[in-house]
């Protein structure tokens, strides 16, 4: 089940993976699933269209770009910090109920999150705190940990 949620539940910090392309219009994606678009205009695509939707408890934004009414694709991204890719793939077809068709890409790896963020305790014990799909996003992430202030240590490691 789909159901509309809001842009305030989606975290930020985590950054996003695009996951699959449906092909179906703003249009035809509000009249199918009753999903309502936020209308925002973007420097160099025009207007956007953004929407935040839970899956099995699971967050997703949606994207679509140019004509609401003539353009079909929309994109549905997870959070950066996803367990399963896969997995998430398979919730969002299930959900819409759509053929293989109507899915002009999906992501085509499988992989986990390799990005690790870890602590480091005073006691010396080290423990994962969460996984990233992007560099970036977790060296983010540890330095909002460490602007908070904390005496324990933090690092990011590539996890293969």
């Amino acid at each position: 089940m789909i159901k509309q949620t809001s842009f305030n539940e989606w975290n930020p910090q985590y950054d996003y993976v695009d996951l699959c392309e449906v092909q179906l219009t703003v249009g035809q994606f509000k009249d199918s699933y009753g999903i309502t678009f936020e209308k925002q205009l973007e420097d160099g695509l025009g207007e956007c269209f953004f929407a935040c939707v839970e899956i099995d408890a699971k967050l997703f934004s949606l994207f679509g770009a140019c004509d609401a009414e003539s353009s079909p694709g929309i994109v549905f991204r997870i959070q950066g910090n996803n367990p399963s890719v896969e997995n998430s793939i398979h919730e969002v077809k299930k959900a819409l109920l759509l053929e293989d068709e109507h899915y002009s890409w999906t992501q085509g790896h499988f992989t986990k999150p390799r990005w690790a963020l870890f602590r480091q305790g005073d006691d010396g014990n080290e423990v994962e705190i969460d996984r990233f799909y992007k560099e970036s996003v977790a060296l983010y992430n540890m330095k909002i940990f460490e602007d908070r202030g904390h005496k324990q240590a933090y690092t990011v490691r590539e996890i293969i």
